[in-house]
């Protein structure tokens, strides 16, 4: 597993200009609209470039080849799985240090603790969105999968205006009441719950897809 690691990073740092691009992008959003909307921005758009390694796999008959190699299709799912969930929780977490030192630096006022909550909401739904996509990718393919991933994207696009609208409501609070705080804290855990279930359930399907794939 530690070779396909190394082989998809190195393949996506093909792309670290277009990396490089999206975080000052999430810089100017945060500076500008000071708002949670960059965590959703940089989590969902870093999780779509992570799939794409899927499509350098499939790219000239990959498949037929890699298989030669000293792994199993379990193995594979399970290496995507690790790299896009577990790459898109380090870029959420990446893009909300960025927001708080955006904070900082603006001088505002705002309760950290509560800016922490509002920014947890987006992890469960890029897992969510994740474990849509990934299935969806493997049986499909790069063509057919297309119209699929606009609709997904489409989705997960509606679901950061929303988090994002929904944090805005409490931009002109500056104490958070203790019993918001925690129903907050409670429905970000929860949905990390759900979302976690999902994705093993998700991870279980694409393991079954991939085995039945023909190369």
């Amino acid at each position: 597993m530690r070779g396909l690691l190394e082989k998809d990073i190195r393949l996506l740092m093909h792309s670290k200009q277009t990396f490089l691009c999206f975080i000052a992008i999430a810089i100017v959003l945060g500076v500008t609209q000071k708002n949670t909307f960059m965590l959703g921005y940089s989590t969902f758009l870093i999780a779509a470039l992570l799939v794409s390694a899927l499509s350098y796999d499939e790219l000239d008959h990959g498949f037929a080849f890699l298989f030669t190699l000293p792994i199993d299709r379990k193995m594979y799912v399970r290496e995507k799985y690790l790299l896009c969930i577990g790459g898109s929780m380090i870029a959420w977490f990446i893009a909300l240090v960025l927001y708080f030192i955006v904070l900082t630096a603006s001088g505002s006022h705002r309760v950290f603790s509560e800016e922490m909550v509002k920014g947890l909401a987006f992890l469960p739904v890029a897992i969510l969105f994740l474990s849509l996509l990934l299935p969806l990718q493997i049986k499909f393919g790069v063509e057919k999968s297309r119209l699929v991933v606009l609709g997904v994207s489409v989705f997960a696009g509606i679901m950061i205006y929303f988090l994002a609208e929904k944090s805005g409501m409490l931009d002109g609070n500056v104490v958070v009441s203790a019993f918001g705080l925690i129903g907050d804290v409670a429905v970000d855990v929860i949905g990390l719950v759900v979302a976690g279930c999902l994705a093993v359930v998700s991870y279980l399907c694409s393991y079954r897809i991939m085995k039945k794939k023909e190369l």
